[in-house]
């Protein structure tokens, strides 16, 4: 089975693509096909490029603060190193190719747009897609439930060995770096930590909320206006 792989930076598509090659009979198209980080060309290619399209969504708040981290040390293409609060209200240049760079107005604003273009990519698609949650992946029990459906005909056929689960955070190259990973940082929300009211109100703002349900997340609280 060939798989098209795409998600947003920092979404966790290396580490996907690394459970699936580890444990399924498959080619995983990253850059094949198009960028994993860009928009949907499968329209361009012969109709039976790939067998199915794979995208990584992480949820909306653990993304921003993934994208802000990843920003203090890389950052030769985007704003970098700045402040969280002037992070979150700052234009946003992501890679989406090896030499496209596309511009959003605000990070929030570029995860809403990529995921809105994937969606609109599926409604009208001839290659079946599947949207599969980062926070879903993050235990041997729960990555095997969720990417085994992918592709439903044909089906994911598993490799004849045990499953491997990556022990540490992934590498740029879907390597394992054996730094260690605790996956109860996302299954516990504990990112939003990281959030003071206002920086909430802020992303609050810049979110479709119908679109964040469609993939499959709850809405965040915000608190009211200080002093209410």
């Amino acid at each position: 089975m060939r798989i098209k792989l795409y998600g947003i930076q920092r979404s966790g598509t290396n580490y996907v693509e690394r459970l699936l090659r580890d444990n399924y009979d498959c080619k995983v198209l990253v850059s094949e096909l198009g960028s994993k980080h860009d928009h949907c060309m499968l329209g361009q290619y012969p109709a039976r490029s790939c067998d199915c399209a794979l995208v990584v969504v992480k949820s909306l708040h653990a993304w921003l603060v993934s994208m802000w981290r990843y920003c203090q040390v890389v950052g030769d293409w985007h704003p970098h190193a700045r402040p969280w609060p002037l992070f979150l209200v700052s234009p946003l240049g992501l890679r989406a190719g090896e030499d496209v760079v596309r511009w959003h107005a605000t990070p929030a604003w570029a995860w809403r747009w990529m995921y809105h273009s994937w969606l609109t990519a599926a409604e009208s698609s001839l290659v079946p897609f599947r949207f599969v949650a980062y926070e879903h992946l993050l235990t041997p029990q729960a990555a095997e439930l969720e990417l085994t459906g992918v592709g439903d005909a044909p089906r994911l056929r598993r490799l004849p060995t045990g499953w491997k689960h990556p022990a540490g955070k992934m590498s740029v190259h879907a390597e394992d770096t054996k730094r260690p990973f605790d996956g109860t940082y996302y299954s516990e929300h504990r990112y939003l930590a990281h959030y003071q009211a206002d920086d909430l109100r802020v992303v609050d703002l810049q979110t479709d909320h119908d679109l964040v349900a469609v993939l499959g997340y709850d809405r965040v609280q915000v608190p009211g206006p200080a002093g209410c």
